[in-house]
């Protein structure tokens, strides 16, 4: 088999992973954890597979100013990203989760634009401007609807945009470091601090694990799969695989994979009553769409994480 299409499998793998993860996530909060709970099992558990995976691979030395660097990344990357992720789906859907995620390139762009000065074309203007027209179209079509479901906040939205926000600024400022050394190897010192620095402040928490009653209507086996899959199929595998595949495939074919993700999250909500879907949603899920698309095709640098 062509290391191409390994790549394109395991992307293909990774995302629909992904896809799974928010309505889990959303399930979780909705009978047996909080946000806060979760990221704490999350970082947690991402630290103890990392770190067990990190046995497998060639040591890696880092330097006490690369030490340095991982912390702040970790509070970036992880304890930001994630943190502002699952308060804002604790708040909204994972319909409006899946379809603002995938402003990514949007973001990173945009910061690209300041920090490493990447030039900022018509065609980058105007693919920013038709994803963040569909992105507000999204929010408040949701806010004005009198029906809306209490489960859902415009707050909400604008915490996952937060989140995406602070990914593309690990990705921006992080990049040399890391592609300097192996994902697994980053992972690891990252998931490291972050437990290190959200424990003293939720394990508290983790008390509610323990009053939790578990009945026909909040079966274990539900808490214990969707808890499972968030932590080992979420968080690691899903990480890995990316990290395989981009080693085979072009970068800018590898963020085009995420509208998978949204699609996924869509059939699964409305399966599952986790959410609806509108013409609204429709418009705003295709502008969406063709803004990221007109940002991927834009001109970049050669080195440029897009």
């Amino acid at each position: 088999m062509k290391e191409s299409v390994k790549g394109h499998i395991a992307l293909i793998s990774a995302n629909i992973i992904f896809g799974f993860s928010a309505p889990f996530s959303k399930l979780l909060f909705n009978s047996y954890l909080s946000y806060s709970s979760l990221l704490l099992l999350r970082s947690i558990g991402g630290a103890i597979l990392f770190w067990g995976a990190s046995l497998f691979i060639p040591k890696e030395k880092l330097s006490k100013k690369e030490i340095v660097i991982l912390i702040i990344a970790a509070f970036v990357g992880v304890i930001f990203n994630q943190g502002l992720y699952m308060a804002g789906l604790a708040r909204t859907t994972p319909i409006h989760c899946g379809l603002l995620q995938t402003l990514g390139p949007v973001y990173t762009l945009l910061l690209a634009t300041f920090i490493l000065k990447e030039p900022f074309t018509l065609k980058k203007l105007l693919g920013v401007l038709v994803g963040m027209s569909g992105a507000l179209i999204l929010i408040f079509s949701e806010y004005s609807n009198q029906n809306s479901s209490k489960t859902h906040s415009y707050i909400g939205d604008i915490l996952v945009i937060a989140s995406g926000v602070a990914f593309a600024l690990y990705l921006t400022l992080f990049m040399n470091i890391i592609k300097k050394y192996n994902p697994i190897t980053i992972m690891k010192w990252m998931f490291l601090f972050s437990s290190i620095v959200l424990t003293p402040f939720y394990f508290h928490e983790l008390e509610e694990i323990r009053n939790i009653t578990f009945s026909d209507q909040k079966p274990m086996l539900d808490f214990i799969l969707y808890l499972g899959y968030i932590i080992i199929a979420a968080t690691f595998i899903g990480y890995l695989l990316i990290s395989f595949a981009q080693k085979r495939i072009r970068p800018t074919i590898v963020s085009m994979y995420v509208y998978i993700q949204p699609i996924i999250m869509t059939i699964l909500s409305i399966m599952w009553g986790l959410g609806t879907f509108n013409v609204e949603k429709l418009v705003a899920a295709l502008l969406i769409f063709v803004g990221v698309y007109i940002v991927t095709r834009s001109k970049k640098k050669n080195n440029f994480i897009l």
